[in-house]
């Protein structure tokens, strides 16, 4: 693997890490979220939207949402919006125990990236 790839390799693991905590947040606060509102929200953050490619954004929302629901952490309700059938996610009590693990894991690893490039 030559530098560019892997500098990819790890910017993208990067992202995926940051995705998961922003989706898993977002599904949290918002009780019941709809796939394309959090799309919407990341496409409004500077630094998610920089960490994401143009045409990824969606294919990484829905990755990440299938990752987090085969896990447990998510659950999906079918509900009739306007005439169409529509997915919204709720958060489980074993994501919301996983959202705090993440959260104080993320906190520590900014911490020791800190003290690293001082």
């Amino acid at each position: 693997m030559g530098e560019k790839e892997t500098k990819k390799y790890k910017y993208r693991e990067f992202h995926n890490i940051l995705l998961k905590l922003f989706i898993l947040k977002k599904i949290d606060q918002d009780k019941k979220a709809y796939p394309y509102d959090i799309i919407k929200k990341i496409k409004k953050s500077p630094l998610l939207s920089n960490l994401t490619e143009e045409g990824s954004i969606k294919n990484d929302v829905y990755n990440i949402i299938s990752v987090l629901e085969k896990a447990g952490y998510i659950e999906s309700e079918a509900i009739k919006s306007d005439g169409k059938i529509k997915k919204y996610y709720h958060i489980t009590p074993d994501g919301k125990k996983a959202l705090n693990v993440i959260k104080k894991d993320f906190h520590k690893l900014v911490k020791t990236v800190t003290s690293l490039i001082k």
